[in-house]
């Protein structure tokens, strides 16, 4: 976090602010370690549902993700994206 205080801070006027998100979550993680990290890591398993069944995988992984979206929740999450909104007229966030 002090990374992204230091780029923040750059733009530090009364026309900026920043926001950020978190990116991924619990169920995301719990979806690719039970599909990827697992069987391929752990068990060095060439058959995986990403490989196998790719269709299955992206479908899983999609609702993964829209779950982690509705929690909001910095708690697992992966990264983060920070959006900074300069010399605007109204505030988007």
């Amino acid at each position: 976090m002090r990374s992204i205080q230091k780029i923040v801070k750059l733009f530090n006027n009364d026309k900026t602010y920043a926001v950020t998100f978190p990116l991924g979550g619990k169920e995301s993680f719990l979806y690719h370690l039970k599909n990827i990290t697992i069987p391929e890591y752990f068990l060095k398993s060439k058959n995986n549902l990403r490989k196998s069944k790719p269709e299955k995988y992206f479908l899983g992984a999609k609702q993964s993700i829209i779950k982690d979206i509705n929690k909001n929740s910095w708690n697992y999450a992966s990264f983060c994206a920070l959006v900074i909104h300069s010399n605007y007229k109204n505030k988007i966030f």
